[in-house]
């Protein structure tokens, strides 16, 4: 668990289920996460509690609610790739760049990762904007399925 000024991330329980379905299911989730079929149902959520062997999947709790998750996958002994969504009544307020500024450093230290990547819609301006205050660098344009998106870098400083 990790505690900073407004949140809490920790692994999340069995009894989120329910408010993964309300954050995942949310239209704005949906337009930039291609890769979750929707709509996302009680059983794909125990299924993202549980995790792969992979993966470390972390809540991000505000006053014990919770308003977002972080999905840590693809772990490899020394690199990793994130993804993360915040509820949408709570957007814009910092609480993922806050999370992720906490959760970053504990992953470098404690799981020894040198690299995180990114990837992200050419469309979702606020998590290009997140992901380049955190100090992560730009590294390709990928063209799918008529879509843009970008892949970014963050290298252990």
């Amino acid at each position: 668990m990790i505690k900073t000024k407004r949140l809490v991330i920790k692994r999340l329980k069995q009894k989120d289920s329910k408010k993964i379905l309300e954050i995942i299911n949310e239209r704005e989730i949906k337009r930039f996460m291609s890769h979750i079929n929707f709509p996302f149902k009680e059983k794909d959520a125990k299924v993202l509690i549980k995790g792969k062997h992979d993966s470390l999947i972390f809540g991000i709790y505000l006053k014990k609610e919770l308003i977002g998750i972080i999905d840590l996958y693809k772990i490899r002994t020394d690199r990793a790739k994130i993804g993360y969504m915040i509820k949408k009544e709570e957007r814009n307020r910092g609480y993922a760049f806050e999370s992720l500024s906490f959760l970053l450093p504990f992953l470098y230290k404690k799981n020894k990762i040198k690299k995180v990547t990114a990837r992200v819609s050419s469309k979702n301006t606020h998590s290009i904007k997140i992901l380049k205050k955190l100090g992560f660098k730009l590294l390709e344009k990928i063209k799918e399925n008529n879509k843009i998106y970008f892949r970014f870098n963050l290298i252990n400083p």
